[in-house]
């Protein structure tokens, strides 16, 4: 990860306008995701539900976690979401 502080103080030194658009704070994913979501998507990974093609169904990930396939379904939604808004953005999804 690039270190900010040490590039914003040579565009001082150097009088270069700039502008900080986002800032990375953490790769932690214990600060993205609930601990719900994050046994839905380490179960769903481990059962190659994101493979191409996939190797697991929502429905055996659901069954394997004893919850509604619906559940799931939303659980990996929302943490996909702030999954993609942290990469995206650099802000949590919460």
């Amino acid at each position: 990860m690039r270190d900010y502080s040490i590039a914003s103080a040579q565009s001082r030194r150097e009088n270069i306008p700039h502008e900080l658009q986002s800032l990375l704070t953490t790769t932690d994913s214990t600060d993205i995701f609930t601990t719900r979501q994050r046994e839905v998507l380490e179960t769903a990974f481990r059962m190659g539900y994101f493979e191409i093609p996939r190797e697991s169904s929502l429905a055996a990930v659901a069954e394997t976690l004893d919850i509604d396939k619906s559940s799931a379904s939303t659980t990996l939604r929302r943490a996909e979401g702030r999954l993609l808004k942290q990469v995206l953005t650099g802000t949590d999804g919460i």
